[in-house]
């Protein structure tokens, strides 16, 4: 019988009630307020929600590269390294932590999925 478990050492990215608003004269707009999640070896990471829900901020302030008037407010972001122990990301310089370790990737879903039918209905190869 095999374990799930998963441990301390199988986590890469760890992101701990990560706030980020957005402050403006009008009043404040919490476009990230307490998310939590790791991703472990080997595995990806799927956000999907509504339009304007927070997917690609969480993403931006993951990355360090949340554009004005956004800042992340609070949380954790831990990364762990290849050569042991982990950076800590707290409000530092954007490219202070960035390195390969870490990316984003976004499409429009329903292209990309009508791209893959449209191909697959000509015998062609679907893309990945």
């Amino acid at each position: 019988m095999t374990s799930d478990a998963v441990t301390s050492d199988d986590v890469l990215l760890s992101v701990r009630d990560l706030r980020t608003h957005f402050l403006a004269d009008e009043g404040t707009t919490r476009a990230v307020d307490g998310i939590s999640f790791d991703i472990t070896a080997g595995r990806t990471l799927g956000m999907v929600g509504e339009s304007g829900c927070g997917k690609s901020i969480t993403a931006r302030s993951v990355l360090g590269i949340v554009s004005p008037p956004g800042r992340v407010i609070s949380g954790e972001i831990l990364l762990r390294r290849d050569e042991g122990g982990s950076i800590a990301s707290e409000r530092s310089e954007p490219d202070q932590h960035r390195d390969r370790a870490a990316g984003v990737w976004t499409e429009r879903a329903a292209e990309a999925v009508s791209e893959a039918n449209r191909r697959a209905a000509q015998g062609g190869k679907t893309p990945g």
